[in-house]
């Protein structure tokens, strides 16, 4: 019996379309590595409808330094590449265009050029290879097209036709969906100045962990130091960095929201560990938590784990780069200090959310319940807006909460995104003589003092955010501090 090739090329071309790319931005961020490894600082993507059809075709063009002619002719074979197994970019295994590009499309164009050099042209078209039998790829021709921008002297650009495993109700929608991933993914690299445009807007890096300015105004801080673990994976002398931080988000601006609103967000998106392989996300999941078992509170807490290609074989990862598989040895590593911060992070948005709901009382409650019928606070372009039937409404939520204020004042006012927060002073001798005692009891030995005197305080602070100009809250805020010092000396 002859001997026979390894590969079974039409059947194999066929399964290698269901990969496993998790969806188009997953696919197109292939391309895109490609074009950051060689070294291109714009890149643009275009999503149109086929001329002749009703398919949709896409487009992904770069500056980069273009390809050789070997290197074009190579470029659509499985497992060729120049640099495979090259370890110190985000591409390594030679499979990601061809890959990428069948999973969405049946036809696939590429053309490049050098610095000072010809417009190149080859393809590949699943469907001529099984009519045909010829399973081979053309030569690199010379071709007068150029489909870049014409002040793109030299870049590549390949082409997706036949696309047919696109799911939109649209094209506006396919394209917005794809940037908003890719402001995810490749965040790092856009922040350093790479310019990425899909269908000529702009796309910009979003941080998941909300510590960059966010487009949602959102504003999460830091929580403990950046974590650095050093991991000697091939014996060398020079250990491999692995960097982890963690985020937590600010729990009383927003945890008043709707579900849809924070769904919207990005509140309830994936929480748990993003993973970054050379500076590209590749990942998002429950990851390195050990023991911890998943709650509503890990909702409000980010963490962002980066890695080089160096540790690829600790972290599982796979040719299609869009997930892990971490380890023994790496969760041995990681998993004890990350479970233990996340807990920590846990338990204290568990201890955020008691408070708040230590302080929804029956006066909160009847105050937000009547508020509606006033006007809008000065903030309220930053307040919760109700559905279509109530466009001008705007609800506002309120909050009584305990703190030691360090001054004389007995209660001060913080604006929040949708909230008022009225703070009380635990030092303040009206609390510690009357207040505390109040509250220390039941509401049926209370009556409705408590009750009334809470709802004086929302009151003042409802009145103080319904003052427009800055030297009205001044005022104000001087008379709270001296009606304050009055109250303590009558009381001393």
């Amino acid at each position: 019996m002859a001997a026979s090739d390894p590969i079974f090329t039409q059947n194999f071309l066929l399964a290698t379309r269901d990969a496993g790319y998790r969806g188009l931005a997953a696919a197109v961020s292939e391309l895109i590595d490609n074009s950051i490894q060689a070294r291109a600082r714009n890149i643009s993507i275009h999503l149109t409808n086929a001329a002749r059809s009703n398919e949709i075709a896409i487009s992904v063009s770069d500056d980069g330094e273009g390809m050789s002619d070997d290197v074009l002719h190579g470029c659509l074979r499985f497992g060729w590449s120049s640099r495979f197994n090259d370890r110190a970019g985000p591409g390594r295994f030679g499979m990601g265009l061809p890959n990428a590009s069948l999973s969405h499309a049946r036809r696939i164009d590429v053309f490049t050029r050098q610095r000072g050099g010809r417009v190149m042209w080859t393809y590949f078209d699943l469907d001529a290879t099984g009519r045909s039998g010829d399973r081979s790829i053309p030569p690199p021709i010379s071709v007068s097209r150029w489909p870049c921008p014409p002040s793109r002297r030299h870049g590549t650009t390949i082409v997706w036709t036949k696309c047919d495993r696109l799911n939109a109700s649209s094209l506006d929608t396919l394209a917005r969906d794809l940037a908003r991933e890719l402001a995810r993914l490749f965040r790092f690299y856009l922040w350093d100045g790479i310019n990425l445009t899909v269908n000529d807007a702009v796309v910009g890096g979003v941080d998941p962990l909300f510590l960059k300015q966010h487009p949602t105004g959102i504003r999460a801080k830091q929580y403990g130091p950046l974590l650095r673990f050093d991991v000697d994976k091939f014996g060398h002398a020079e250990a491999r960095k692995i960097t982890v931080r963690f985020a937590e988000l600010p729990i009383p601006q927003l945890s008043g929201l709707p579900n849809a609103e924070k769904q919207q967000l990005g509140l309830l998106d994936n929480p748990g560990v993003s993973i970054v392989r050379c500076r590209r996300e590749i990942d998002r999941g429950w990851y390195f938590m050990g023991r911890k078992r998943r709650q509503n509170y890990d909702n409000w807490w980010r963490c962002e784990l980066c890695f080089d290609a160096h540790l690829d074989e600790l972290f599982g990862v796979t040719h299609t780069k869009q997930g892990i598989n971490p380890t023994r040895v790496i969760r041995q590593i990681l998993t004890p200090s990350i479970e233990k911060i996340t807990r920590e992070l846990s338990t204290r948005a568990r201890s955020v959310f008691a408070a708040q709901a230590a302080g929804r009382t029956a006066a909160v409650r009847a105050v937000e319940k009547k508020d509606l019928l006033l006007e809008p606070p000065i903030h309220a372009a930053r307040c919760t807006r109700l559905g279509k039937g109530n466009r001008n409404a705007v609800r506002l939520r309120f909050c009584i909460e305990n703190s030691e204020a360090g001054d004389k004042r007995f209660f001060s006012v913080r604006n929040a995104p949708g909230q008022l927060v009225v703070a009380l002073n635990a030092d303040h001798v009206f609390y510690e003589r009357f207040y505390s005692r109040l509250d220390g009891q039941t509401v049926a030995a209370t009556g409705p003092v408590l009750k009334h005197i809470q709802a004086m305080l929302l009151a003042a602070a409802r009145a103080e955010s319904l003052l427009k100009s800055r030297s009205e809250r001044d005022h104000f805020e001087r008379f709270r501090d001296l009606w304050s010092q009055v109250l303590s000396t009558y009381l001393a």
